[in-house]
């Protein structure tokens, strides 16, 4: 059992754009080490039911709920503010949380012409500086995070399902049908595409080092590229159901995967090797992250529960329950 004696870490949840309507989760973790299981404090969720929800991680015990009658689209989770949460919310608004006090600042979100905007999923530059959204006819938009104001529009021809900024800043890429399209993120000058999916695109993920990617496709399958190159490296096969999530470890040795096959796996990045694979959830998994340290992953799925295990062991640690609605974004911080 972890100890008690523990300080919250907020995290900033990707941010502003405009109208969110779905399900989605953000996980906070604590730095402090702890007795058992090191580094795993508090869980910060949201669902289109319960809104956004404070957990403790050892108990599984709601702390605080907020925002409960706000429908969440789609929110990704930053930590480098550390104070604040940002969501997505309905009538073309961001929210800005204290997950403290439960207070919120509320950002309009439009396009250059006024007009209002409905986001599918959004990602913000690891520098905390700007916010990059997906429209729902298929264009992203970049807001400065501190101005609100929208500086850039990459207008695309494909539907975008995903996007991901590099650790360094200098790059989005999305995912789309088949493709992945990488951007310069100061210019928006498409960069290069990546082909090689033979179904549509659900997630993708930088390593820290900027060097690779793993992406995950309907197709059931793990790609990893060298982003540099823009080749593709290997591929992995082992799920028998759509990749919805994927995560490098810190350390980047890693990759994390879960599917619409209930499971969850962990592969050897740099040889493609199949460590383990985490079976629990008795639905779809939806989100999966690392924590900091490389020793655990958080996963969510559609059978409402967030799941905190052991990578070394491959142990179920704890499991939340009691929680309404699809689990579809989890962060660690």
């Amino acid at each position: 059992m972890l100890s008690n004696d523990v300080y919250m870490q907020t995290f900033t949840l990707l941010p502003p754009h405009t109208r969110i309507q779905l399900s989605t989760v953000c996980i906070l973790w604590n730095a402090l080490i702890g007795v058992t299981h090191p580094k795993l404090c508090k869980i910060i969720s949201g669902n289109n039911r319960d809104g956004i929800t404070i957990w403790d991680a050892n108990t599984g015990n709601k702390l605080q709920t907020f925002g409960k009658y706000n429908i969440i689209r789609d929110y990704r989770c930053y930590f480098q503010d550390k104070q604040f949460m940002i969501s997505g919310g309905s009538n073309s608004k961001i929210k800005i949380w204290n997950t403290e006090t439960g207070t919120k600042t509320i950002i309009p979100v439009r396009t250059s012409n006024n007009n209002t905007l409905i986001v599918d999923c959004i990602c913000c530059s690891p520098n905390n500086k700007f916010i990059a959204g997906v429209s729902s006819e298929g264009s992203i938009y970049i807001w400065d995070m501190t101005t609100h104001v929208l500086v850039r529009t990459l207008r695309l021809i494909n539907c975008v399902n995903c996007i991901c900024y590099s650790p360094d800043n200098k790059f989005i890429a999305s995912g789309h049908r088949n493709t992945i399209t990488i951007w310069d993120s100061d210019t928006g000058q498409l960069i290069r595409t990546l082909h090689g999916h033979t179904n549509g695109i659900n997630c993708i993920c930088y390593s820290s080092n900027n060097t690779f990617m793993a992406s995950g496709s309907r197709n059931n399958v793990v790609q990893i590229w060298n982003t540099e190159l823009g080749v593709l490296v290997r591929k992995l096969y082992g799920h028998t159901g759509s990749v919805n999530c994927i995560c490098y470890s810190p350390d980047n040795n890693f990759i994390a995967s879960g599917s619409g096959d209930k499971s969850i796996k962990i592969w050897n990045s740099r040889t493609g090797t199949l460590i383990r694979t985490l079976n629990g959830h008795t639905k779809m998994i939806g989100c999966i992250c690392y924590s900091l340290d490389n020793d655990f992953i958080v996963s969510g799925s559609n059978d409402s529960r967030i799941k905190i295990w052991n990578v070394a062991t491959g142990e179920l640690i704890q499991t939340l329950n009691d929680y309404n609605g699809n689990v579809i974004s989890v962060c660690c911080l």
